[in-house]
């Protein structure tokens, strides 16, 4: 299964571990490689690069092991048949031969969600908000004092309050362009090891399939069905997310 392949110049395997990889430009794509009881290693391949790297220098390719094993894809900087991407602090390769394939960027244990057709890719996107109101996401079962208690686990508060700003414009807020790319982002990264670099490489986000990616979000066909049931004349229609009323240029 064709995956990204990631290249950080001068580094290498002896310099490279899981303390650093946390703090590192790539914590966000690949915290669930990182973290857990498995150690970072099964998750991923590292392969040091000696004088071949796309930046013509050497460094360390970092490959996220899909659920399926990495196949056919060769793992290695082989510019006739791959892209790179200089993104800064790395870079980012994918094969041209293989493509992309969204499964095998898919974290273990995502939040069950809806199929959204994204420049002819299709993503689960996480039900964050089920029935607008409700999180999916991971929440600790506490009893302090006999009283139980549910509440969202703090590293998933970032979510949370992005999904709120997604239900609010939704339901005729307004923004920018550029906070509608980093919110889908966001809510992709979620089930995906992905960032800004990966989704623009595959050109995902346009300026009409990002309604797709607010309406699974907030679990807009059950949120339709509620507000449909408490008021006969509602018309989802009109409710659902019309062009320009979220997003400006």
């Amino acid at each position: 299964m064709p995956a990204f392949l990631y290249y950080l110049p001068g580094c290498n395997t002896a310099a490279w571990d899981r303390s650093a990889a946390l703090d590192g430009p790539l914590a966000a794509q690949l915290r669930d490689c990182l973290v857990g009881q498995a150690e970072f290693q099964t998750r991923l391949t590292l392969r040091n690069v000696l004088a071949k790297g796309p930046d013509g220098g050497s460094g360390l390719l970092v490959a996220p092991v899909p659920a399926g094993g990495h196949g056919n894809q060769p793992l290695g900087v082989h510019p006739e048949r791959q892209e790179w991407h200089d993104c800064g602090s790395f870079w980012l390769g994918a094969d041209t031969e293989l493509g992309i394939d969204p499964l095998s960027l898919l974290r273990p244990g995502a939040i069950e969600g809806t199929d959204v057709l994204l420049n002819g890719l299709v993503w689960q996107v996480p039900v964050i908000r089920r029935g607008g109101m409700h999180p999916t996401l991971p929440q600790t079962l506490t009893r302090r004092g006999g009283k139980f208690e549910r509440r969202l686990r703090a590293d998933w508060q970032p979510v949370w309050q992005a999904s709120g700003r997604i239900w609010d414009l939704v339901f005729g807020g307004s923004a920018q362009f550029e906070e509608v790319f980093d919110l889908c982002v966001q809510m992709l990264q979620v089930n995906y090891r992905v960032g800004p670099d990966e989704l623009s490489v595959l050109e995902s986000l346009d300026t009409e399939n990002w309604r797709p990616v607010f309406e699974a979000v907030i679990d807009w066909p059950t949120v339709s069905e509620i507000l449909e049931a408490a008021k006969p004349d509602f018309d989802p229609n009109a409710a659902a997310p019309a062009a320009g009323s979220a997003a400006g240029d």
